[in-house]
């Protein structure tokens, strides 16, 4: 039985050794581009690549960062400011496609283009990101969570757009760091998702999941006051939620465990292997609790009341009319049943989902909504990344993830007084990336999300739960042959 487990793990260091035994040539030609450099892991990235003879351009986000920088490095370390939240300030720092349209009118000798000129970019690691706003989610509003994915995900995919003609220039790779909390989400708030498909241009892809180590992001200073700050701005009501007590014993937590699991030590590199005995009791144990939870009935369906998005077609418009109670779907669903009602509903405006709950609320009444479906999707545009702009990927991530987050945090008041369900339509392709565009992105975010809302929900009797479908025909994935 020793030799089934030994085996396996001696080829697996084995072939780790053989791989890393391999070291880059020409350093001195070979150029990286590395965001978010002002501190933490860019900064120390930056330093360490430029000891080790690369032509290192850090960008960063404050002149004090930049000044830090110049400093501490040798004449081979170019910086440039750069806002990731800004497309116009990452396409200036690029300049690829317009200096490709008229060079003559980009000269300034800080743009990537003219660093790098023909030699083009060896690597491009996006490392910008931030951490707050953090916390229960619904504590939380939708501009919360916009801020941070404008930094966390948007500026991931328009950085890596900007510059891959000069990646592919070299075969290049792109390096995303992500973090744990991309897997496991211990706490509510935005968090996640980074994939791209490069494979047929020699352009690697790699994703870095860093734990816990001492940055501007694990910062305990900052995230109290985060913290504190979020739980000023709550209505009394939600406050009572919680207790008196809440505030305190939380930031008490956070201290302790900061304490124990931040490592000062950043250039560490973390590898988590997975035992395959461990997934098949976990497998078991799944199995076994699911066949018990379903073993469950659902009484009384007249008196309670469910919210679909998405209903003017495919599985939204299917399950509103198969459910047989009282249900309140969106957008133009047809049914005969009396107790079905219809509304209107943009899941990418603010304002129309916040009729919606007025509309809701006064159905429901004191009973509260006791399940909330988030249906609505879209998958196109899907393509190459290279074939597509940024604003490709953010018409898709705005009803995907935006909207779902935008709907669940504005019904989560409903959810509560019936102690409800919130039920996400992710897809299988959240857990593997079979195509290019903002699809894949947005139902891995929605993953994330469903999972920090589950932890977060679970004090008020909120069920979360995800469905991953596969490849059906709906008005997602229209048969094409028509």
């Amino acid at each position: 039985m020793f030799m089934y487990v030994f085996v396996p793990v001696a080829v697996c260091f084995i072939y780790r050794w053989y791989k890393e035994r391999k070291r880059v040539p020409n350093k001195g030609n070979k150029y990286v581009y590395i965001t978010g450099c002002d501190s933490g892991f860019g900064n120390v990235l930056a330093k360490h690549l430029d000891q080790l003879g690369f032509c290192v351009i850090a960008s960063c986000y404050t002149e004090n960062g930049e000044d830090e920088l110049k400093k501490n490095a040798s004449g081979r370390l170019t910086t440039i400011h750069l806002d990731v939240t800004d497309s116009e300030s990452v396409r200036k720092a690029a300049a690829v496609h317009q200096m490709m349209q008229s060079a003559c009118e980009y000269s300034d000798s800080q743009l990537i283009v003219f660093i790098v000129s023909s030699s083009g970019l060896w690597a491009v690691v996006n490392n910008a990101g931030v951490s707050v706003p953090s916390g229960p989610t619904d504590w939380l509003t939708i501009d919360d969570f916009k801020s941070m994915i404008s930094v966390n995900l948007y500026g991931v995919i328009d950085v890596t757009l900007s510059v891959l003609p000069l990646i592919k220039m070299t075969k290049g790779r792109v390096v995303n760091v992500a973090s744990v909390f991309g897997r496991i989400s211990p706490f509510g708030g935005p968090y996640c998702v980074s994939n791209l498909n490069m494979a047929p241009f020699g352009v690697k892809v790699a994703c870095i999941e860093p734990g816990f180590f001492k940055t501007n992001v694990t910062d305990t200073a900052l995230v109290k006051d985060n913290i504190r700050n979020l739980w000023d701005k709550l209505p009394q009501d939600i406050k009572d939620d919680y207790g008196k007590g809440f505030l305190a014993s939380s930031l008490d937590k956070l201290d302790s465990r900061f304490r124990q699991l931040t490592d000062s030590d950043l250039m560490k590199v973390a590898l988590s292997h997975m035992v395959l005995t461990c997934t098949l009791l976990l497998a078991a144990h799944a199995a076994i609790h699911w066949y018990i939870r379903d073993s469950y009935k659902v009484d009384a369906f007249n008196k309670k009341h469910v919210f679909i998005t998405g209903c003017d077609s495919g599985f939204g418009n299917l399950l509103a009319r198969q459910l047989g109670w009282e249900r309140f779907p969106c957008h133009s669903c047809m049914s005969h049943r009396e107790r079905l009602k219809t509304l209107l509903l943009n899941v990418t405006d603010s304002s129309s989902i916040r009729r919606a709950v007025e509309f809701v609320s006064k159905e429901v009444g004191e009973r509260g909504l006791w399940g909330l479906v988030n249906n609505a999707g879209r998958s196109t545009p899907i393509g190459p990344p290279e074939w597509m702009q940024f604003e490709d990927f953010a018409k898709v991530l705005d009803v995907n993830l935006i909207g779902v987050i935008d709907v669940t945090l504005q019904f989560l008041p409903l959810l509560k007084k019936a102690q409800g369900r919130v039920v996400n339509v992710a897809s299988i392709l959240g857990r593997l990336t079979l195509t290019g565009g903002g699809y894949c992105p947005s139902k891995y975010g929605v993953e994330a999300f469903s999972d920090s809302l589950r932890r977060d929900m679970q004090h008020f009797g909120i069920n979360v739960s995800i469905i991953e479908p596969g490849f059906f025909k709906t008005g997602r994935y229209p048969d094409r042959s028509h």
